[in-house]
Formats: C-alpha cells, sequence, structure tokens
C-alpha cells in the first residue's frame, strides 16, 4: 500500500519483485522494493560467481538463522515468498571481489522496518533504509535499564531539520513507531546517555547529499 509521501515511482507494486544484480555487483535500479503479503521477490544476476543476500531483521526471508540467501551466478533465485506479513526488510550483497552494497528494503504489505536498542545503546541494525514516507519502530531489549536510552536525530540535509521527529527514550520490552516526516535525507541516529553505543544511520529515500547538519 503507497503512503502519501512516496515518489510515485515508487508506488508500483507487483506480485513478483525482481531484483537485478549487476555485472559489478551492484543492484539495479530503486533502493526499495514493494510486495502484498501473498507476493514474492527474486533475484537475477548478472555477476559471474554466487552471491550472498543478507537479510535483517531475522526470519522473512533466507534462512531463518543467518537471513541469507544465495544467489546463483549468471542465474536466478526462485521466488521467494515471505514468512511474515505486514513487514519491512533490510538486505546486503556481498561475494568475491566486491564490497558489502549499501543496505535495500523490502515492505511486505504495508509496515515499518524494526530495530531493536539494547541495554549497551547498540542498534540490532545500524545502517538501514525505508522508502520515503516509510516508518521506524524502535523497540527497546529487556536488558535497557531505567531510565531508557535516548536516542536523537541528525539530517544531512540543511533546512530539513530532524526527519525523526524529537528525541526518543525507549524503555525494556516498548516499541515506538516513528514515521518519516521529510524525504530523501540520511537521518544520523545517536545514543546521548551511551557514547560508545553504535548508533547509526537511516536513508530515507534516496539519502540526499551533503554532510551531516
Amino acid at each position: 500500500m503507497a503512503t502519501p509521501q512516496m515518489a510515485l515511482d515508487e508506488c508500483d507494486i507487483p506480485m513478483n519483485a525482481v531484483i537485478n544484480v549487476l555485472a559489478d555487483g551492484t543492484i539495479s535500479g530503486r533502493v526499495h522494493r514493494f510486495i502484498f503479503d501473498q507476493g514474492t521477490i527474486q533475484f537475477v544476476s548478472a555477476y559471474p560467481t554466487e552471491l550472498t543476500a543478507t537479510f535483517t531483521p531475522l526470519g522473512v526471508f533466507g534462512d531463518h538463522l543467518t537471513g541469507q540467501v544465495q544467489i546463483p551466478g549468471n542465474g536466478s533465485t526462485l521466488q521467494l515468498s515471505p514468512n511474515a506479513q505486514n513487514v519491512c526488510v533490510n538486505y546486503q550483497i556481498s561475494g568475491d571481489s566486491i564490497n558489502t552494497t549499501p543496505a535495500q528494503s523490502v515492505s511486505v504489505g504495508c509496515a515499518p522496518l524494526t530495530i531493536v536498542v539494547d541495554g549497551n545503546g547498540d542498534l540490532s541494525i545500524e545502517d538501514s533504509c525505508i522508502p520515503n514516507g516509510g516508518a521506524i519502530t524502535f523497540v527497546g531489549a529487556a536488558d535497557v535499564q531505567p531510565p531508557g536510552v535516548t536516542l536523537t536525530f541528525t539530517s544531512n540535509v540543511p533546512g530539513k531539520g530532524s526527519p525523526l521527529g524529537k528525541p526518543l527514550t525507549v524503555k525494556a520490552g516498548k516499541s515506538h513507531s516513528l514515521h518519516a516526516i521529510n524525504t530523501d535525507v540520511t537521518v544520523t541516529i545517536s545514543t546521548e546517555e551511551f557514547p560508545d553505543g553504535t548508533g547509526g544511520t537511516v536513508k530515507i529515500g534516496s539519502g540526499g547529499g551533503g554532510p551531516i547538519k
């Protein structure tokens, strides 16, 4: 289901979304793919050797322990059905002689991307992406101690403000869903009380450009 802030070229939802891997190991076309709950995805690769797509969170596509899908060299996977509905997942491609690609996303139905925050201020997905008009749900792990972990959000595009709103305090067992109020920006997520926490970034749409402001 399309949301009001999605770009028009992101709104078509096929029953089988074909993800083309080019001969250099990069992904062709859009960063975000949308399918219905009953839809499928399929990798078609022009890379000469086998590649691995790794999905997070686990349990939607690929091996249930690793989230991995093997992509044959110069070949294609079967059509892959999701093991969950109304969920957003990220994936990255890796293989011989290529660096791991930037995060891409697949939205199954209409749902936010879930990121778990642990008691050390670490994020379960450090570098993620969501479509324009997408959302993120931050969930506090069981080891988060009072008063919680505070997340702050800064944009890389001058004048866009905070694309995910005001700072958010995540507590154990609690979830908080935030809608992206800006498009085509990259957001840096920082953990104020835990300077050693990983924090991370989330790319919204194209991610925009320029230094973090």
